[in-house]
């Protein structure tokens, strides 16, 4: 009876440890996917608002966030956005990202926001961010500031 509880002791260390393991890989692997997910959205950032070019910002869209909006209704939001003027700096950018698990698979997504300063002022941009074969893709880009007022613009729902 004592080997029973001796050998039901060790699996139970042995489930602990590997619990411990995988906790610190999870927590290892998404301080990594937070940075990427970081250093991405600074760089699309500062490629979309340098000019305000909303063709960077469809190269890096994913289907759903290129099929939410009409051409014409993209090129009047970045004609406002265009109001701000040139981006002055690089964005500091700051969010968090998620793995879970869905009855598809699994999803990466991360949801960052960008304060930059432009020409004519501060602004921030909110990004929710999705990651497909590898690749970051914005599935969301809303651009606040006061010289733009309080909409909330280009929003995949």
């Amino acid at each position: 009876m004592s080997k029973f509880f001796a050998v039901i002791g060790m699996a139970a260390v042995v489930v602990i440890l590997l619990g411990i393991a995988a906790f610190g890989y999870v927590a290892y692997r998404g301080n990594a996917l937070d940075e990427e997910a970081s250093a991405y959205s600074a760089r699309a950032v500062t490629a979309i608002t340098s000019h305000w070019d909303a063709a960077e910002l469809m190269s890096r869209a994913t289907p759903q966030l290129a099929h939410a909006t009409s051409q014409d209704q993209l090129g009047a939001l970045f004609q406002r956005f265009s109001t701000l003027g040139p981006l002055r700096g690089a964005p500091h950018c700051q969010g968090s990202s998620l793995v879970s698990m869905t009855p598809a698979g699994t999803r990466t997504s991360g949801s960052y926001t960008c304060t930059a300063q432009f020409q004519s002022g501060p602004a921030e941009i909110a990004m929710a961010l999705v990651k497909a074969h590898g690749t970051w893709l914005i599935n969301g880009f809303h651009v606040t500031s006061q010289l733009l007022g309080s909409d909330k613009l280009l929003q995949k729902a």
